[in-house]
């Protein structure tokens, strides 16, 4: 989905921004133990699937690899281009209509989601609390770009407005 429409320049401080942003995002997660959680989560959910049914504990794998691929599917690059090319709307509006953008394929990976999640509450059973843990703590190590789209939006609108 990223496009290759900027100059040097832009590029350049696209580099940098993103560069700040997930050197901020690592020093906190690694302040808050927020990877040894994940690895434990992992550890914790196989255990629980295994007694379950050990043929199911490789679908917090393919739970994971889903959820990467819905991940991918955010690109800061084209929300900072859309900021840039937005030269009256809210970076909310942006955020929406770059929603609408990847809303079909979104969608598609989101029903996988879906089932493999049900999948999987179903074999945790009392211990399905561990998948939302699991999901969130997933979302704070490996979506970082997903999770700062609008921060993104802000520094292409905020080069658009130094340009005028």
């Amino acid at each position: 989905m990223c496009t290759n429409k900027l100059t040097v320049i832009q590029k350049d401080k696209l580099s940098a921004f993103e560069n700040d942003l997930h050197e901020r995002i690592n020093k906190q997660n690694d302040d808050e133990r927020i990877n040894a959680d994940l690895t434990g989560l992992y550890t914790d959910i196989i255990i629980e699937l295994s007694k379950a049914n050990g043929a199911k504990a490789h679908l917090i794998f393919e739970y994971a690899a889903l959820l990467c691929q819905e991940v991918l599917l955010h690109c800061g690059e084209t929300a900072y281009i859309m900021g840039l090319e937005s030269n009256v709307a809210s970076s909310d509006e942006v955020f929406s209509q770059y929603q609408r953008k990847i809303a079909h394929d979104k969608n598609l990976i989101d029903n996988k989601i879906q089932e493999t999640h049900s999948t999987i509450l179903d074999l945790l059973g009392v211990s399905k609390g561990l998948l939302s843990d699991f999901t969130d703590t997933f979302q704070k190590v490996h979506a970082v770009t997903k999770n700062h789209l609008v921060e993104y939006i802000a520094l292409g609108q905020s080069e658009t407005e130094e340009a005028a």
